[in-house]
């Protein structure tokens, strides 16, 4: 499939991310398949985060008891993810988005 139709299914955020991660000129040409699995995973996150923002993060079962939603566990897992490519493609946190900066310099890592 070309890198073009991959590339409309993620966020605006997502192929912004793509975009700068393919311009520092750091990601070889073999290593664009990583690239693109890093930034879905960068989209599954921000997908599921939309939803908990709009919903909550918990919601009740059917014996009335509070559980988390489902998105908490996609966020996370697409977040490890995303890092761990973002790692093995060598790039750094100077490339990653605003929001997982703050959290690594916290020492939360990305999740």
């Amino acid at each position: 499939m070309p890198p073009s139709k991959n590339l409309k299914s993620l966020s605006a955020a997502a192929r912004e991310w793509h975009a700068r991660a393919l311009a520092t000129g750091k990601v070889a040409h073999t290593d664009e398949e990583l690239l693109l699995q890093a930034a879905q995973q960068l989209s599954t996150a921000h997908a599921a985060r939309a939803v908990i923002t709009e919903e909550g993060e918990t919601y009740t079962d059917r014996f009335g008891a509070p559980r988390l939603r489902p998105q908490i566990a996609i966020e996370r897992n697409a977040l490890n993810e995303f890092v761990r490519l973002r790692k093995a493609l060598g790039l750094g946190t100077a490339d990653a988005p605003d929001a997982w900066r703050a959290r690594e310099r916290l020492g939360r890592g990305a999740a």
